[in-house]
């Protein structure tokens, strides 16, 4: 069974068994996993909001080789964050080494 995780913005009432006349109603402010099919109907019907967390990507500028540079100075900035940002400026020839990066990162920003 699929579910949906959602938070309620309004009272939202469905059929549990719509022959026996038995139904539910989700209160507003609860959060909570609800089937998709139930979830999805809250949603259309504008009684819910979606909390799934949503795929992002990445579709920033391209980071300079200054920006590159800062991150290596930043302490919060792990490595390997450092380092994919600096493949993408200096591709298949990024040395292995953080010091190495930072070497080439100030070539290719004094070539430019």
């Amino acid at each position: 069974m699929s579910t949906i995780n959602v938070r309620m913005t309004r009272d939202h009432t469905y059929d549990v068994d719509k022959e026996a006349g038995v139904t539910r109603r989700i209160p507003n402010g609860w959060v909570g996993h609800l089937d998709a099919t139930v979830a999805n109907a809250a949603i259309e019907a504008g009684d819910a909001e979606d909390l799934t967390p949503k795929e992002t990507t990445s579709e920033e500028a391209p980071k300079s080789a200054a920006d590159v540079l800062a991150m290596a100075e930043n302490g919060d900035v792990a490595f390997p964050t450092f380092k994919a940002a600096a493949t993408k400026l200096l591709g298949d020839k990024t040395p292995a080494k953080k010091e190495e990066i930072v070497e080439a990162l100030r070539a290719l920003l004094a070539a430019s």
